[in-house]
């Protein structure tokens, strides 16, 4: 009886063992717990479903060099791809917008994008890569200038250059026309397609006159504070012209230094301003005409007594 009873209880512990294992191991097998994982082609936003870019497969992107163009195919880096009216582009530096394959030249860098089809790609997208631009400037001598059409010059190494002229040119300083035979610099930047060196700017240097001084000896005959007249010939003077006086330096003002400067030999340097003689130097006391002569006396006397 003893026996019968423990064997009654065992079975019950193992069945409610049991029982409470069995959800447990129901839980952990269950397939709502694995995670789902699936690969999807993008085609394009939910409310344009079948009409995205890319309804025919991934973007390939093709990047290279146009080797040739032919019909409705460009080959770049040996990779043939079809153009069609789907097909957008973009070219920088174009005066208009790009709308068709023969803005594409053989050359050009390019990023096509693609989807493949039937074992073929086609273009949706074709964007020229510009080269790096690069600025210049050219100092030299205007040859020949054609307003709107090209420029050229010789450069100090006598290179004869000529440059197009571009959209926005512009001449410096502002209102100067350019001339053959003018210094200029000219600026330059490299097409952003070609490479050519486009002229988008000038630079004229007007050069000031060289003024040369010339010279009259003479007397003083008259002297005010602004004028004075050597043997007839009337020169204005200012603050700014100096006056030598027997190894005196200075600006005398009217009269002088307290002493009449009429009827005293001098030299006078002057240019020509606007019409009228402009006193650089003046040498009072000397003639320079008499001085030179001396001087050459002297020289003459030094070598004879030799």
């Amino acid at each position: 009886m003893k026996v019968f009873r423990s064997l009654i209880i065992l079975f019950l512990v193992v069945g409610l063992t049991l029982g409470a294992a069995l959800p447990v191991s129901a839980n952990t097998s269950s397939s709502a717990d694995q995670p789902q994982v699936s690969v999807q082609f993008d085609k394009g936003k939910p409310e344009n479903e079948g009409k995205g870019p890319w309804t025919e497969g991934k973007v390939k992107v093709i990047r290279g060099e146009v080797e040739s163009s032919v019909g409705d195919n460009l080959t770049v880096d040996s990779t043939s791809i079809v153009v069609g009216s789907e097909t957008t582009y973009k070219v920088p530096g174009l005066d208009k917008e790009a709308t068709s394959l023969s803005d594409i030249k053989v050359g050009m860098q390019i990023v096509a994008l693609c989807y493949e089809k039937d074992g073929e790609l086609y273009a949706r997208q074709i964007t020229v890569i510009a080269s790096r631009l690069s600025y210049g400037h050219h100092v030299g001598e205007v040859v020949t200038y054609n307003a709107g059409d090209n420029i050229t010059i010789k450069d100090k190494w006598n290179n004869i250059v000529t440059f197009k002229i571009g959209e926005n040119f512009k001449i410096l300083p502002k209102g100067t026309a350019v001339n053959t035979g003018d210094q200029v610099t000219v600026i330059t930047r490299a097409h952003p397609l070609t490479g050519d060196r486009i002229a988008f700017g000038v630079v004229v240097h007007h050069q000031k006159p060289k003024v040369e001084l010339q010279s009259i000896s003479g007397n003083i005959t008259a002297m005010t504070s602004a004028n004075m007249t050597v043997d007839g010939t009337v020169l204005s003077y200012n603050t700014t012209t100096i006056f030598v006086l027997r190894g005196i330096a200075g600006a005398p003002v009217g009269g002088g230094y307290g002493f009449p400067l009429t009827g005293q030999q001098a030299t006078v340097f002057y240019r020509e301003e606007g019409g009228a003689k402009f006193a650089k130097l003046v040498l009072v006391g000397i003639n320079m005409p008499e001085a030179l002569k001396e001087i050459g006396t002297h020289e003459q006397e030094g070598e004879d007594g030799d």
